[in-house]
């Protein structure tokens, strides 16, 4: 296998199959960090599992300057289920971690306010009104920022590359045969691999499967009552913006991604 980039930098956000792409450099022979705080730049050959909320390693502009010759790669999905991934990565960790521990504190993250907050002190798994609302108003509240946030970091990006275009590869990763588009671009070679997203599916089914009867029905219930508080947050929020936005994967106006698509080497349908 040829290698023809000495540096791939994806700055897609995390939940953009940052994973498959990590197993698909990474079982070619390139040497991978998929991790979500600070790039070993300096050891590694290519980087994934970014977000802004939580590294400063996610300054492309500096990571360009450092290394003119690498290859960015911006990864894509549609916004809503982009968000609703993103929520469903974590309140799906919090469900096993309750179920497993009740009394172990779980403290706030980047995406799930501390059960405490929710339960109080003496928290119990009954997922009631209040913390339904309690966790409604802190995940709308984040949903919004992740929306104008992810707008104004692809504007940040695709104005940054528009006179480095060779620089930047654009992916939507629901278009067939995507991970053949990027490894046509960056190696000779190479060897496919399955999805990464498909095996996570397959960990949780199995992890879900060996619950007992009384933790499933509690895991189906929490599961059912966070992705309907998401979905309602999202139609919400996204009521505020263009129509378009809902299912936009890249910004969310057409005409303005029309500009961009024009310039940079993409997968997208013409």
């Amino acid at each position: 296998m040829k290698k023809k980039f000495k540096k791939i930098f994806i700055i897609g956000y995390n939940k953009t199959a940052t994973s498959t792409l990590d197993a698909l450099f990474n079982s070619n022979g390139w040497d991978t960090q998929h991790h979500d705080g600070l790039w070993e730049v300096d050891k590694k050959e290519v980087f994934s599992d970014q977000h802004a909320e939580s590294t400063n390693s996610f300054d492309f502009k500096k990571l360009y300057r450092n290394y003119p010759e690498a290859l960015f790669i911006l990864n894509l999905r549609k916004l809503d289920d982009w968000i609703m991934s993103r929520c469903r990565h974590v309140f799906f960790s919090v469900a096993l971690d309750t179920i497993k521990d009740t009394n172990r504190p779980i403290k706030a993250s980047w995406a799930y306010p501390s059960l405490e907050d929710i339960y109080g002190d003496k928290r119990t798994l009954d997922i009631n009104n209040e913390a339904k609302e309690k966790y409604f108003n802190f995940i709308k509240e984040k949903i919004k920022l992740w929306i104008d946030e992810r707008q104004n970091y692809y504007k940040d990006i695709l104005e940054f590359f528009k006179d480095k275009k060779n620089n930047l590869i654009i992916i939507d990763i629901y278009e067939k045969d995507w991970k053949v588009f990027i490894a046509d671009h960056t190696m000779e070679g190479y060897i496919m691999t399955t999805d990464r997203m498909l095996a996570s599916e397959g960990e949780a089914f199995n992890e879900i499967t060996s619950l007992s009867d009384s933790d499933k029905k509690f895991y189906d219930e929490f599961m059912f009552t966070h992705k309907a508080l998401v979905k309602k947050a999202i139609d919400e929020i996204l009521s505020e913006y263009p129509s378009s936005a809902k299912g936009s994967v890249l910004l969310h106006e057409d005409e303005e991604n029309k500009k961009f698509l024009d310039i940079y080497k993409n997968n997208f349908k013409k």
